[in-house]
């Protein structure tokens, strides 16, 4: 088939995408023929992307040099203006990026997906918000395991979603034939799709690896060849794209992020990751915990339970308050957050006053000795409460003592 128009990423012989005037998207694993033009594209967030095309009659092939040396592109940061971070969810989901549910089997990773698809799509208040600060938009759905009618609808309408502002892609059409959605060779088919539909706040790939086609999901650089023109157009159309994904078995892993199935260039990609997991306190609700959040303040973990409505159908209910456990302890199934440099320092000094007042300099020595900074047994000793009383002589202050208040730390 002849080949007119390719769109590659960042380096001239590792492109990720080729299209032509049907709707079939092919790989393209060749170099870019001699004597294509290539036009100027803006660098985005997930690389630089260059369009070539095949020249016209009467358009003059450019001379090209294959020893043509690199030249570094230079910006000058006082000519970038700052642009604020767009979020659909504050602190959980971006506008504008990757943004990964993970989580292993059974824990209603889906149900959750629809649950945020709801939000999305209405306008209602997110779980976790004081006030109501989002507008409605469209939602694109894309589930490759779920049945549309006897699944994805129903939950649906449990959940509240606005069906006028949801479309699902279910397939590409090729001629007279369906195949599934592949974004190796259907990613520009599927952005034409969003494109069409238009204000789109959110598109759900439920899971990643049904539509990652041929890739190897363990190659960094397969991955990022599929991922990085995605997240790309995610950018340039400033909807959230949320993949779910599932955990992988690695429990030796202490970092939430390498629990990630598949390559680290997933999670690396993506600006959030939660992670969704049964609560060690009670296995009848489920955690909603940020293992990585890259443009804003770490927000806390969510609890919430699944419920049937009038009709019988599964539904979320979101709970109050935070959770006792973080996304490590989500997927070692431990209780409580993991013990903090202040939470041990807190317990050190317990124990070296739990005996009875101590000079406050040979406290400091020893901390200092114990590899506690001094800005850290600062804190402890605030979370603690100590007393810290003068040590006179001859009517002159020479010294501190500190020790625990009387009845106890207070903690």
């Amino acid at each position: 088939m002849p080949v007119d128009c390719c769109v590659i990423c960042g380096r001239d012989d590792n492109s990720c995408f080729v299209t032509e005037d049907g709707p079939a998207c092919y790989s393209l694993t060749a170099t870019i023929p001699r004597g294509w033009a290539r036009l100027p594209v803006t660098p985005g967030s997930y690389g630089e992307y260059y369009v070539y095309h095949r020249p016209t009659p009467n358009e003059q092939p450019p001379d090209e040099q294959a020893d043509t040396p690199y030249e570094c592109v230079i910006v000058s940061m006082d000519e970038v203006a700052e642009e604020a971070v767009e979020w659909l969810w504050q602190g959980r989901i971006e506008l504008g990026c990757l943004n990964i549910l993970c989580g292993y089997p059974g824990v209603s990773k889906s149900l959750l997906a629809l649950d945020i698809s709801a939000h999305a799509t209405t306008g209602a208040k997110w779980p976790d918000a004081i006030t109501h600060d989002h507008a409605p938009g469209n939602c694109i759905l894309l589930p490759a395991e779920d049945h549309i009618a006897k699944a994805v609808k129903p939950r649906g309408i449990a959940a509240g979603i606005d069906w006028a502002r949801t479309k699902v892609i279910k397939a590409v059409r090729a001629g007279d034939r369906l195949e599934a959605v592949n974004l190796q060779r259907h990613l520009e088919a599927v952005r034409r799709a969003i494109a069409s539909v238009g204000d789109v706040q959110l598109v759900v790939l439920d899971p990643l690896n049904s539509f990652l086609g041929d890739t190897d999901s363990n190659s960094n650089e397969q991955v990022r060849r599929v991922l990085e023109p995605l997240c790309a157009i995610a950018e340039s159309m400033n909807f959230a794209l949320v993949v779910i994904v599932h955990v992988n078995k690695m429990t030796s892993q202490l970092n939430p992020l390498d629990r990630v199935s598949g390559s680290r260039a997933i999670a690396a990609l993506a600006r959030t990751v939660a992670i969704i997991g049964e609560d060690p306190d009670d296995k009848t609700q489920f955690i909603y915990a940020m293992a990585k959040v890259n443009h804003a303040r770490k927000p806390g973990p969510l609890v919430y339970t699944i419920e049937n409505d009038d009709a019988g159908r599964p539904c979320m209910a979101w709970l109050a308050g935070e959770a006792a456990t973080d996304a490590a302890g989500v997927l070692t199934g431990t209780t409580g957050r993991r013990k903090t440099a202040v939470d041990r320092a807190v317990e050190w000094v317990k124990d070296a006053l739990e005996a009875g007042p101590m000079p406050s300099k040979d406290l400091e020595g020893m901390a200092d000795a114990a590899g506690i900074p001094a800005s850290t047994l600062r804190k402890a000793k605030e979370r603690l409460g100590v007393v810290p009383e003068q040590i006179r002589e001859d009517g002159k202050v020479v010294g501190w003592t500190v020790s625990l208040p009387e009845g106890g730390a207070t903690l």
